[in-house]
């Protein structure tokens, strides 16, 4: 039978969760929308991938928001007094935290099905979306007349667009000094391993190097990496793969020539089963943190989850990205002996905030006078 205090905190923590999920998800969607559209993709065009942008945030958003929904409410109540005035009626606070684990393990459970059946769908449809979205997003730069593309030192301009064929191709490239003006009648554009990739038929270069030397060369065939993210859909990049086929290709002898997709498939299984394990390390350290000191701002208890949550997901993922192609150590010893720690110290602030308060203090203080 549920007791008043349960509907109470299931109400106070479960309503600040879901608003704060909303704004998470609004924050992460608005993002990916934002680099879409400042891509020149229209507004309008962007509309039929927002429930897939949707999905993919769900998984990254919920631990974020229940951590910090138990940060922050457990936090007022602290300061309100709420904790004091229940622990003289006889309720102590580990009562209060067991009254809060079956929203804990709620969220859990939730969390696992999202990052394990949800997320690699939701990727593979983002990434398919970016093939058909990039027609659009040319059209439109070409129709206001604006370069395709415009980097540090490249340009790039089109006459006109079908599909993914471009008409009259101009380009103009400006390194270390030497110019380079290339025009090519034909070119189009393909999804591959590496990304987005476009590939110019009969290309003609003039170049005036540095030291004042002309060349003129022509070339049946150029291909240039538009944009370097993975871009294929979720039949052939591992975290765009269901969980299943993910085990299946860990399964299967490790190729040297194709490390990427081996480290990629490791990291992919490791983060879909740390996610919604790594809840229970931010839910205690959200509880003992609310007890011990507490905070009934929002804003700052979004700031701490969120330092919190990046700098314990973070490193394992910037490591193997960033080597992607090289022999790596597991990326599991990143991720689940630092949320150990994070947990132990979560529920040692959890047992007895008071104690645990005095003797961080006096770690604080320490030293000699």
């Amino acid at each position: 039978m549920i007791d008043t205090l349960s509907r109470h905190l299931w109400k106070q923590i479960g309503g600040r969760c879901l608003f704060l999920l909303l704004v998470f998800v609004g924050v992460i969607v608005g993002g990916q929308l934002g680099v879409l559209i400042g891509r020149g993709v229209p507004p309008e065009a962007t509309l039929p991938v927002i429930s897939s942008m949707f999905l993919f945030a769900l998984p990254i958003s919920l631990p974020l928001a229940l951590a910090t929904a138990l940060l922050v409410g457990l936090g007022a109540m602290n300061q309100e007094g709420e904790l004091r005035a229940l622990a003289a009626c006889g309720v102590s606070h580990l009562a209060v935290v067991r009254r809060l684990l079956p929203l804990i393990l709620l969220g859990v459970v939730l969390c696992g099905a999202l990052t394990n059946l949800v997320l690699p769908q939701a990727v593979a449809e983002i990434r398919a979306s970016k093939g058909k979205l990039l027609p659009t997003a040319l059209a439109q730069s070409v129709a206001n007349g604006d370069p395709i593309l415009q980097k540090k030192d490249v340009s790039l301009w089109v006459e006109s667009v079908n599909g993914g064929r471009m008409r009259n191709v101009h380009a103009l490239i400006n390194r270390n000094g030497d110019l380079t003006a290339a025009f090519a009648p034909d070119a189009h554009w393909v999804l591959g391993r590496k990304g987005i990739q476009m590939e110019f038929e009969a290309v003609q270069l003039m170049q005036r190097s540095a030291n004042g030397r002309f060349l003129a060369a022509e070339m049946t065939r150029y291909d240039y990496l538009l944009e370097d993210e993975d871009s294929e859909s979720g039949k052939t990049e591992p975290d765009a793969m269901s969980t299943w086929a993910v085990i299946e290709l860990l399964k299967k002898p490790k190729d040297p020539k194709h490390l990427s997709i081996f480290n990629n498939a490791r990291l992919a299984l490791q983060v879909r089963c740390f996610i919604p394990v790594a809840m229970i390390a931010y839910a205690f350290l959200a509880i003992g943190l609310g007890m011990t000191w507490g905070t009934s701002q929002n804003l700052l208890g979004v700031v701490i989850m969120v330092v919190v949550v990046v700098l314990f997901t973070y490193p394992a993922i910037g490591y193997v990205k960033n080597g992607v192609d090289l022999p790596q150590m597991h990326p599991a010893w990143l991720l689940w002996p630092p949320a150990m720690l994070l947990t132990a110290f979560g529920a040692f602030l959890t047992w007895n905030p008071t104690r645990a308060r005095e003797f961080i203090s006096g770690l604080w203080h320490w030293g000699p006078k």
